[in-house]
């Protein structure tokens, strides 16, 4: 069911939990005072079965749902990690509406006051490295604003190829930087680690 704001739900109650202690029970199954009960979706009903979903304005600019959601990928060859460790990528399958966003190296930056308020943001990342050196068990890092957010490690799913697979969510303000890193970098050439195909890193404004 897809709820768009403003939308009405009429709820039926299935049934009200009840316990030996509770001198209300009743075998039609009444509500009861302080008790909870199961509900479901119906489609007619009166009005006092009615819950709305509260409205919310797609249109202010200073909050607009989906004005700072981004999304990034790789897509045909894989990418060459850069020396600084700073993941790319090639393609912008979202791109937010105000902020400034950069794909090769990655680097997302936040709105300045006026244009953005401070939200909640939920990011998931797969991205899968390309590494035939040693010391391969390294971490991929994201910075918000230049502090440490979430560091993961990865799975080996082959003998050159490793997935980080992991999502979280975190508070983001006014002109924050996001980065993503892989921290074994430093080499070039044939032993350089790559980001490979299909990878991808995002984030969308969940408040």
């Amino acid at each position: 069911m897809a709820l768009k704001p403003g939308a009405k739900l009429r709820l039926h109650k299935v049934k009200s939990w009840t316990s030996p202690s509770n001198s209300n029970q009743r075998s039609d199954w009444e509500w009861y005072d302080d008790r909870p009960a199961d509900l479901t979706v119906m489609d007619d009903g009166t009005d006092d079965d009615i819950v709305t979903i509260p409205a919310r304005l797609l249109s202010e600019t200073s909050s607009t749902v989906n004005s700072v959601n981004f999304k990034v990928s790789v897509t045909g060859n894989d990418m060459e990690v850069t020396s600084s460790g700073n993941l790319s990528f090639n393609r912008t399958a979202i791109d937010p509406a105000v902020g400034t966003l950069v794909r090769d190296p990655f680097k997302m930056t936040y709105p300045a006051m006026g244009s953005f308020l401070t939200s909640t943001i939920s990011f998931n990342a797969y991205i899968e490295i390309i590494y035939g050196g040693n010391n391969t068990n390294q971490s991929i890092e994201v910075y918000i604003n230049g502090d440490l957010a979430r560091k993961r490690y990865p799975q080996k799913i082959g003998t050159d190829r490793y997935v980080y697979d992991f999502g979280f969510v975190d508070e983001v303000k006014n002109n924050d930087i996001i980065l993503i890193k892989y921290g074994g970098s430093g080499k070039t050439g044939y032993n350089a680690p790559k980001i490979g195909s299909g990878s991808s890193f995002s984030g969308v404004r969940m408040f």
